[in-house]
């Protein structure tokens, strides 16, 4: 069983959250968000916002992609995107990295 954790939670801007697993509460990130670890699913009952300084980072393979899970509002105030992609071929497609009850703003790019 993946572990549960209560919240809210605050990234600070030097702090990186990480991990599998189910959030219980908001998110605040200053920092960065890393769902999985490697690649896996972190889940957060609440909602996530992303200020204009932090990082959304996911891993990716030809596969499978890290995704973070809201059921809430996704608030993704120009936070910046950073793929860790695996090696392998990739083909056409398109690889969902997140998946809200409602989304609000926009990223400002993709590393």
């Amino acid at each position: 069983m993946s572990p549960v954790r209560l919240g809210p939670v605050i990234i600070e801007p030097e702090g990186i959250l990480s991990g599998h697993g189910t959030i219980n509460g908001d998110v605040n990130n200053f920092g960065t968000l890393s769902p999985g670890g490697s690649i896996g699913i972190l889940n957060v009952n609440g909602d996530v916002t992303f200020t204009p300084r932090s990082t959304f980072s996911v891993e990716i393979s030809p596969k499978e992609v890290s995704r973070l899970n809201v059921s809430g509002t996704a608030t993704l105030g120009n936070a910046n995107v950073s793929v860790l992609a695996q090696n392998g071929t990739y083909g056409p497609g398109t690889y969902r990295i997140l998946q809200a009850g409602s989304v609000s703003g926009a990223f400002s790019g993709v590393d």
